[in-house]
Formats: C-alpha cells, sequence, structure tokens
C-alpha cells in the first residue's frame, strides 16, 4: 500500500525578504522578486490541491492574472506595456477574470455558437422574468452565445462552462462584465439588473 500525498501547506502568511538584491540592470526591486515568490508559492499550493485552471496560460492570460490580483498601478502599467495590449482592453480583461477566471477571459474573447435549443429555452426563461421585472416593453436580441437587451444595456453570455456572464455596457458603448457568472440565467441577469439602475 502506497503511502497517502501529504496536502498541501497553508500558503505563508508573508514572505521572507531576499538575502540579496536584484541584478543590477534587470529593472525588478527586491518588492518586485517577493511579489513573484509569493505568487508562485500560490500557485503551487493551488496545483497541489488539484487546481490546474491557470497551468495552461499564455503569456497574456497570465498577465491578465497577475493584474487581477492587484499588484498596484506600476505593476498594472508595465504589465500593458509588456504585452502591448490596449489599457481599456487589458483592464476589461482583467474584470473578466476576477468574475471568471480564464474562462472568463475566454468568454470575453471568444463568441462561439452553442445549442439553439439552449439559447431559445433561455430567452423564454428571460422574457418570463423581464415581464414581471418591468412594465416598460422589453427587446431581447441573441447573437451566438450572445443575449442582449438593447434598451437596458445588459446583455448575458454563455461560457463553455455552460453558465451565464452578465456584461454592462458603458456610456461608450464597450461592454464589460458586470457580475460573477451563474448556471441560472435570471439569476446572472437581476444580479446586474439593479447595478444598471433598473
Amino acid at each position: 500500500m502506497s503511502p497517502a500525498v501529504p496536502g498541501p501547506r497553508r500558503a505563508p502568511a508573508h514572505t521572507t525578504a531576499l538575502p540579496v538584491a536584484p541584478p543590477p540592470g534587470s529593472g525588478l526591486a527586491a518588492a518586485d522578486l517577493e511579489r513573484l515568490m509569493a505568487d508562485a508559492a500560490a500557485r503551487a499550493a493551488r496545483l497541489l490541491a488539484g487546481d490546474t485552471a491557470d497551468l495552461h496560460l499564455t503569456q497574456h492570460q497570465d498577465a491578465v492574472r497577475i493584474a487581477a490580483s492587484n499588484p498596484g498601478p506600476e505593476w498594472f502599467h508595465h504589465l500593458i506595456q509588456n504585452t502591448g495590449t490596449n489599457p481599456t482592453a487589458f483592464a476589461r480583461l482583467t474584470r473578466a477574470w476576477r468574475h471568471g477566471g480564464p474562462t472568463g477571459i475566454t468568454v470575453a474573447e471568444q463568441p462561439h455558437t452553442p445549442d439553439p435549443t439552449v439559447m431559445k429555452a433561455t430567452r423564454t426563461a428571460l422574457d418570463a422574468a423581464l415581464a414581471e421585472m418591468t412594465d416598460s416593453p422589453t427587446h431581447l436580441r441573441t447573437w451566438r452565445n450572445r443575449l442582449t437587451l438593447t434598451h437596458h444595456g445588459i446583455q448575458l453570455r454563455l461560457g463553455p462552462d455552460a453558465r451565464w456572464y452578465p456584461y454592462l455596457q458603458d456610456d461608450d458603448g464597450e461592454w464589460w462584465p458586470a457580475a460573477p457568472a451563474d448556471s441560472d440565467p435570471v439569476t446572472a441577469l437581476t444580479a446586474v439588473w439593479s447595478q444598471n439602475g433598473e
């Protein structure tokens, strides 16, 4: 009988200071390397626990993941510069990660065509919910995996994980992730309904 694999140890509450300064010309401060050490330790703990969600991230996705951990404005600026991403698009993906991790980024960047019966059933459920939520007529537009309340600035996107990701439209017409995903589209809708002043 093989011995049991020990469970992951709790991540340390603080990171030990580096014994030496970063190499000259590296552009990194000691605090930067300490942050990277803490991030690597946290990822290792998640892997030991069986969470492999961010194991195969691209460099671009990993930059978004780091940005979503609130590293501070200087790091955020450097991450944008080093990925060559539009700042607004990068901020939108950062918010998508906070609400849905790697799947949140996929939903933000890659529309897909789901089973039409799923979209039809969801539309029926939303129409019934909206009839109770508002007296004004609502127009629900369907495009691929997206259901949009065109006059309310609300959009629900069906992810590859069969959950609905709520989005709100800003004054410039851009769509932003607005709340965590939910398997129930009506719950996803109500999560952002009040945010939009409805």
